[in-house]
């Protein structure tokens, strides 16, 4: 099986480099780079299984080894030396012998548990020194005054005091913020009422005094009155007082000047037209467009 192995590394390390050998100068076409892939797998696949071909070789080597090193050792005579049959017959006499118990050894836990047992024999023994009165004449020392530790005074506290805050009735708890006392509408309802003193009679009659001796302010006789009122606005231009005086008091619409023809335009609808002739007045525009077309601002520009 090993021999096969050799024979068959070697043959695919042999035709692995031939084949890269004959594809490397046609490298750059496909079946030149195909042989030198091919050959480089087959070249690397030989040299792996030649060292495993090996490495089978060594154990079966060794297991042979191991297999002639047993049956030597079954097949060899059993041979007893002289110093071993002196042990044997020094190990039957001693046997023979009285035994003699040596004492075991003092152990570490041993030593432990008999400090333990002295210790507690000590503290039973100074137990009954201190109640027969035989002890020791020394002071007692306070231990516990000893461990106190002086304690530093507390810094003053510098804060203000907080504000009292007022106590809510349960009831409020539940409330909105505008329902608590002091907020909202229930804040009106929660003022005390203001003190209404009624005023006095007499101070009254002492205050209404002095307005009696003010002095009375002029009269102004009502003949001057017309007057100033015919006179209030003399400023105002005489069209504004003509258009005062238009039949009805209705409101100007427009006004239109033609030649010495001027026509005003009412809020009904009339029209009123002053002429050189005259004054006339129309219901409508249909009466106007009649009166002009019938010459009459015609024979109006001519007499003008």
């Amino acid at each position: 099986m090993v021999i096969a192995l050799f024979a068959l590394s070697l043959v695919m390390i042999v035709g692995g480099a031939a084949a890269v050998v004959q594809g490397f100068p046609y490298v750059r076409l496909e079946s030149g780079l195909a042989m030198v892939i091919g050959g480089t797998t087959a070249a690397s696949a030989g040299a792996l299984l030649l060292g495993i071909a090996a490495a089978m070789l060594q154990v079966k080597k060794l297991a042979e080894a191991l297999g002639q090193r047993s049956t030597s050792r079954v097949h060899e005579p059993a041979t007893v030396s002289p110093r071993t049959e002196s042990v044997s017959v020094a190990s039957d006499q001693a046997a023979r012998a009285p035994a003699f118990v040596e004492p075991a050894p003092i152990g570490p836990e041993r030593v432990a548990v008999t400090a333990g047992a002295a210790g507690l024999a000590g503290i039973s023994l100074g137990g009954m020194r201190d109640l027969l009165g035989t002890g020791d004449s020394r002071p007692a020392v306070d231990h516990a005054a000893e461990r106190t530790v002086e304690v530093e005074p507390q810094l003053p506290n510098l804060l203000p005091p907080a504000p009292d805050e007022p106590i809510i009735a349960d009831e409020d708890l539940f409330a909105t913020p505008d329902d608590r006392p002091g907020h909202g509408p229930r804040a009106a309802a929660d003022e005390p009422p203001e003190d209404v003193t009624e005023p006095d009679p007499a101070q009254e009659e002492l205050a209404l005094r002095p307005s009696l001796e003010e002095t009375p302010t002029p009269s102004v006789p009502e003949s001057v009155l017309p007057a100033a009122e015919d006179g209030a606005n003399p400023a105002e231009p005489p069209a504004a007082r003509d258009d005062d005086r238009k039949p009805g008091g209705l409101q100007v619409v427009g006004t239109y000047a033609s030649g010495a023809n001027t026509y005003v335009m009412f809020a009904d609808g009339t029209i009123q037209a002053d002429t050189p002739r005259g004054q006339f007045t129309f219901q409508s525009l249909d009466e106007l467009k009649e009166f002009v077309d019938s010459g009459g601002e015609a024979n109006a520009r001519g007499a003008a």
